[in-house]
This record gives structure tokens, C-alpha cells and sequence, in this order.
């Protein structure tokens, strides 16, 4: 009787969060008029540490983009690289001297400070953000601007997808981001902002400053969702999420697990056989919940990249 009440309220809970979901992620973001964003100045940030392999490929797309040249710059922020990652960088710039590109050495350690270094040296009216892995198509820069036609709004967070892998790990990877980037853009169009991805960012310099940026925290990491929750703070209607196929930015899914019995041989500290075992644990939930909820999840947030993208295609 009692397990029999417990999953009843937990059905009912569960349904009604996907209830809620559903109808923040059908909403139409509109922007009001729109205006020429391409002539609005925008500096792209991307901290890199051991970029090397990656790098190279993020810095050419955003060569073409179809945003005007001239008023955008690229930011990279080198966080204490030991790899090729530097070199990759200069020899780009000075092979592309129709790019706006600059390289600055980090002065602290993080991401986090990488980005507020950067951020703070930025004379742009917007910032935009990814990660030295991801890959973005021609037309991102415009896709994520676009919905600063309407005055009000100052915080845009876009979808980002898993690619790559063919293993069961990849597999549960790219299907824990489609959820997450469902749940994302439902909180954020319902008002209620809960997550977001920082490889997929862009706001208004000025806005930063007024909420005073990523200060006030001594945690290194959750850079994103922090400054995401100074922006609710401030005013929730600022915040909107971008559906659009040309928004989407891409990474590579990595076989986590693998990493992270690295750290606990390599390492051996109680912190690393914590998280290995909670990862584990993670894991087996996950799988569970999958298995028992995969056909009511797979009716919102899809679980093919060739669902997702028809659906930011045709936002209802």
C-alpha cells in the first residue's frame, strides 16, 4: 500500500513536470521587430586548456560565419595549456588577417576566471560563448543575436547536442543532453530558468556589468547557470532560448566512464573513488529510468539529432 501511494505521487509529479515542460517548449519566443543585428559589435569567448585537437576546426567555422567581420571579434583565452593549443591559435590569426582574433594568457585558473578576464577587457555591446571543442554552423552568431531585436531581452541560451560514439555510454550521453536542453529551454520560455549550457551563451556586455558578472561566487565551476540565475534575479522576461536549427552548437560525447577510472587508479583519493562510484550509481538510474520512461520522454525532447533538428526547424 505504502509503495503502491509513493509511486503514485511520483507519477503524478513526473507528469506534471513534463506537462510543464511541454508547454514552456511550445512557446513562441517572439522578439518583437527586428532590427539589423549585424551592424551590433559582438566579441565570441572560448577558454581553452589542451585544445589541441579541436580547436583548429571551431576557429575556421567561425571564419565564415555569415555575421559581418568587422563587428565581431574572437576571443580566445588560453588557461594554462601544456599542449599545441597556443600555437594553433597565433599561426590561425596570423594566417587570417581579414579575422578580428586575439590570444590572452589567463591570469588566474579556471574557466570561470578565464571568461571574466576576458569579459572584462571587452569593449563589445554583446558577448557569446562556447567551448574550444564544439563545432557551430555558419549562421550561429546571427541565430544567437537575433533575439536581441527586442530591448528587453538580455540573456540568450541556445540548444547544444551530443555527436559522436556508438557505444551505450554515447548513446545515454546524447540522450541525457536532449533532456537537458528540453528542460533548459522549457524553464527559461516558462520563466522559471533552471539550467543552461555555457557552450551556447550570448548577452549584453552592459547587463553583465549590472548584475556584476560571475563575482560573488567561490565556486570554480557552473559558470553558466550561476550568471543564468543573476539574470532571472534581475528581471526573468530578459531570458529567452534560441529554437533554431542554425543555433544548435555540437560536441563530441566522450566515454566518461573511462575518464573517470583514470582519475581513481591514477589519483587513488577518496574524492576520485566518490565520484567513480557515484558515476556508476548515476548510471544505473539512469538506465533504469530510460528503460521506463524512454516512450513519454522521446514525445518532448526526441532522442535523434534528425527529430531535434526538424522540430527547432518548426517551433510551434
Amino acid at each position: 500500500m505504502i509503495v503502491s501511494l509513493v509511486l503514485l505521487v511520483i507519477t503524478i509529479i513526473y507528469s506534471a513536470f513534463i506537462f510543464w515542460c511541454m508547454k514552456g517548449w511550445k512557446k513562441n519566443a517572439g522578439h518583437g521587430k527586428r532590427s539589423n543585428i549585424s551592424l551590433r559589435t559582438i566579441d565570441v569567448i572560448i577558454a581553452i586548456r589542451n585544445e589541441e585537437r579541436t580547436i583548429l576546426r571551431l576557429l575556421e567555422q567561425l571564419s565564415v560565419q555569415s555575421y559581418v567581420k568587422s563587428n565581431f571579434k574572437i576571443v580566445v583565452v588560453d588557461d594554462h595549456s601544456t599542449d599545441n593549443s597556443v600555437a594553433i591559435v597565433n599561426n590561425f590569426f596570423k594566417s587570417h588577417s581579414d579575422i578580428n582574433g586575439i590570444l590572452l594568457n589567463a591570469e588566474g585558473t579556471g574557466k570561470k576566471a578565464a571568461m571574466a578576464q576576458a569579459i572584462r577587457q571587452s569593449e563589445a555591446e554583446f558577448i557569446l560563448t562556447t567551448d574550444g571543442d564544439c563545432i557551430v554552423g555558419e549562421n550561429w552568431i546571427r541565430s544567437m543575436c537575433e533575439p536581441f531585436s527586442d530591448p528587453e531581452i538580455s540573456f540568450v541560451a541556445g540548444p547544444v547536442l551530443l555527436t559522436g560514439g556508438s557505444g551505450l555510454i554515447s548513446i545515454l550521453q546524447r540522450m541525457e543532453m536532449i533532456g537537458l536542453t528540453g528542460i533548459a529551454g522549457a524553464s527559461i520560455l516558462n520563466h522559471r530558468a533552471m539550467m543552461c549550457n555555457g557552450a551556447n551563451l550570448c548577452f549584453r556586455k552592459s547587463a553583465y556589468d549590472k548584475v556584476q558578472g560571475y563575482t560573488g561566487s567561490a565556486f570554480a565551476s557552473g559558470d553558466d547557470t550561476q550568471l543564468m540565475r543573476k539574470f532571472h534575479s534581475e528581471n526573468p522576461k530578459q531570458l529567452t532560448f534560441v529554437k533554431s536549427v542554425s543555433a544548435i552548437v555540437k560536441s563530441h560525447s566522450e566515454q566518461k566512464h573511462w575518464f573517470i577510472l583514470a582519475a581513481t587508479s591514477s589519483v587513488g583519493n577518496e574524492n576520485s573513488v566518490y565520484a567513480f562510484v557515484l558515476y556508476c550509481f548515476y548510471c544505473c538510474c539512469f538506465v533504469v529510468c530510460s528503460c521506463r520512461f524512454v516512450s513519454r520522454i522521446d514525445s518532448i525532447f526526441f532522442l535523434s539529432e534528425a527529430k531535434v533538428d526538424f522540430y527547432f526547424s518548426h517551433p510551434h
